[in-house]
């Protein structure tokens, strides 16, 4: 007789740590541009290109870009914009971390501030929340089946746990050219260029992740016609990128964040030779996270009639998957603005940013609070400041359903929100309704135990092993007893009860049931 081992692969998380660093600097405007009179928007956006394990922490690296819309001091006042990026390089340090170990971090940012120096040079202040995550793979040597055991002397166990494939960091290019409308006029200068990725779909393939989604452009840009009034353009780019992973794949669960590394703008003529084509090359970095779910069969408990079996047991924790959810709510809220700001002639720009601050599981559900803050570009009836942004924020509380979660019970909980859309409806020149639309990405995993059997080992039975038995024995079951529980207690068969009992089916018994059990001895005694 002889235990059949095989391994099986833990993923652990070794730990978790949440830092904050803060990022200071001055942007100062290019010679080419007017000097500045005030700020009137910004957008910030960070991301993390690279990250290792190097000397027990996680050591990672970055950028901070900023865009600045302002205006200027010239007569008509025009709006102008400058771009700016700052690199970031940092660490976490999580003890007990080696390097072969897995990781990742995420950042974002908590919140950033600034002040005009003077019309040449505006300081920052940024402070960023980092994510790092450290995951370790170890083989565990466990027994699976025994030989020379009849399998009704075993009991094994089906049991599904989650297996990291790939953590990996990539990139790829998207280049397109944006027409004007007609109706609008050429190109003089650009004044802004957002992009984000919006209808992200993320799918795992032999030896590739495919990624797919929308690129949302929003341009504004002055013309020779009037220096002072600003043209808005919008457009959606459908995408396909792939990352080569040669041990993925098709069935394997693959997610991954996705967003704008860089982007690249440049005016072109068209085929009349008037500058009405935007050339945009974008660089979308994605990181990606690809596990399947791997159901095994292992050996939870034996006996064997004719050696006494001694079994070396060991308690391993592992996350199992327990549901995913993607699913979007659109959120409506009507503003009005406060009786500081002009009135609205004309909103030529809106823009927001989500900000997820609560997440509370329940049962089969959780409840998730966040704000988006939004911006409001508008020309107003003012010749003075002919152009405002009004900056609000949207509350929002949301129920997603997640089954099989219990209130107050562990989980690893893994929430992704992106704000997919947002657009307005004018109501009067003081109240206007935005719509958003929420897309919310979901997976969490449910930490289990179980008891695994590591080796066996038989030796003969002690000589006055079965002396304990007396030659009859009538048996009372007792709540949660088995057949296979019975027979190993009083180290015969279940064939044997069976038969002597005349039970019909097995797997009935019933508390308070009388059994006749015989003694057995093996030939050999």
């Amino acid at each position: 007789m002889e235990p059949v081992k095989d391994t099986v692969k833990i993923d652990r998380c070794i730990g978790k740590e949440t830092s904050q660093i803060l990022i200071e600097g001055d942007i100062i405007v290019p010679d080419v541009k007017p000097d500045m009179e005030n700020v009137l928007q910004s957008d910030e956006s960070v991301f993390i290109e690279s990250f290792d394990i190097v000397n027990g922490r996680i050591s990672f690296k970055g950028k901070l870009n900023i865009e600045l819309i302002y205006v200027s001091k010239s007569g008509e006042k025009p709006v102008h914009s400058i771009d700016f990026s700052t690199p970031i390089n940092d660490f976490i340090t999580i003890d007990g971390i080696e390097k072969e170990m897995l990781c990742n971090v995420n950042c974002e940012i908590e919140n950033i501030d600034y002040k005009l120096i003077n019309d040449r040079k505006v300081s920052f202040r940024a402070v960023l929340n980092v994510l790092g995550n450290v995951f370790s793979s170890e083989e565990e040597n466990i027994v699976i089946d025994v030989e020379g055991i009849p399998e009704n002397q075993m009991i094994k166990n089906n049991f599904k746990i989650n297996e990291i494939v790939l953590k990996k960091a990539d990139r790829f290019i998207i280049r397109e050219e944006i027409h004007i409308p007609s109706g609008k006029p050429d190109i003089s200068e650009i004044v802004q260029c957002a992009a984000n990725i919006s209808n992200k779909d993320v799918k795992a393939a032999d030896g590739k992740i495919a990624i797919s989604g929308e690129l949302m452009i929003s341009a504004s840009y002055k013309s020779d016609m009037s220096d002072s009034v600003i043209e808005f353009i919008e457009n959606e780019i459908p995408f396909n990128g792939m990352v080569e992973a040669s041990n993925v794949k098709e069935g394997m669960f693959a997610d991954a964040v996705v967003y704008v590394q860089d982007k690249y703008i440049k005016i072109c003529p068209d085929s009349d030779g008037e500058d009405r084509i935007i050339e945009i090359e974008i660089s979308v970095g994605v990181f990606v996270d690809v596990c399947y779910e791997k159901e095994l069969q292992v050996l939870e408990d034996a006996y064997c009639t004719d050696k006494n079996l001694t079994a070396s047991e060991k308690i391993i924790e592992y996350p199992s998957f327990l549901c995913r959810n993607k699913s979007q709510f659109p959120i409506k809220e009507v503003i009005s603005l406060s009786d500081d700001f002009p009135e609205i002639l004309q909103v030529f720009k809106i823009s927001g940013k989500q900000h997820l601050d609560e997440q509370k599981i329940l049962d089969d559900k959780i409840v998730v609070e966040g704000i988006i803050a939004v911006d409001i570009l508008y020309i107003a009836s003012d010749d003075e400041t002919p152009i405002h942004c009004y900056n609000t924020i949207i509350p929002y509380r949301q129920t997603i359903e997640t089954k099989g979660t219990r209130e107050n019970k562990p989980f690893d909980c893994d929430i992704k929100v992106n704000l997919d859309r947002i657009s307005l409806s004018m109501l009067s020149n003081r109240e206007i309704e935005v719509k958003c639309m929420l897309n919310f990405y979901v997976c969490i995993n449910e930490k289990k135990t179980i008891n695994l059997i590591e080796d066996i080992c038989f030796t003969d039975f002690d000589k006055n092993f079965f002396d304990r038995f007396p030659s009859m024995t009538v048996y009372v079951v007792k709540p949660g007893d088995t057949l296979w529980k019975i027979a190993k207690r009083f180290n015969t068969t279940i064939e044997d009860i069976v038969m002597i009992n005349e039970i019909e089916d097995p797997d009935k018994i019933y508390p308070g049931e009388k059994f006749l059990i015989l003694k057995r001895i093996p030939l050999a005694q």
